[in-house]
């Protein structure tokens, strides 16, 4: 994938971010972090499968957890999901955002690799459309 990892990083933080802001629906994971993967969950579904997206999320949970140790606990179950967040009221602690914007980069940078830059760009802009119209992510636009 030739989008630098800056660019993917900074795709990454916005889905975080954008997750935490969101106002928890009832029956959703509070946890930012468990919202943006989700949110990545509905288009990579239907391009994959519920087993491909568990296998590829469970890549990226792997590779993330040796940057960032606070998600050790975490665990991808079989329909996708994440689990293993504390039960405490959410944490959204620079350091817990940080560790899911390194978990969701591992995630577009696998699915980079597997479905190409093109269609992760435009999955990512499918769930996140901002992504395109946000200044902290200019070298995204000129990737394309």
């Amino acid at each position: 994938m030739s989008t630098s990892p800056s660019a993917i990083h900074a795709l990454a933080r916005l889905l975080i971010s954008e997750a935490a802001a969101q106002s928890e629906a009832p029956g959703t994971d509070p946890n930012p972090t468990a919202r943006a993967c989700a949110r990545l969950a509905t288009p990579l579904i239907k391009l994959v499968g519920e087993t491909g997206f568990a296998s590829l999320l469970s890549r990226a949970l792997s590779i993330a957890k040796r940057q960032a140790p606070l998600l050790e606990a975490l665990h991808v179950q079989p329909n996708g999901s994440l689990t293993g967040f504390p039960q405490t009221p959410v944490d959204t602690t620079a350091s817990t955002l940080d560790a899911g914007t390194i978990l969701v980069s591992e995630l577009l940078g696998l699915l980079g690799m597997f479905v190409g830059e093109s269609l992760t760009l435009s999955l990512v802009r499918e769930v996140c459309p901002s992504a395109w119209s946000n200044a902290d992510v200019p070298s995204t636009k000129e990737s394309l």
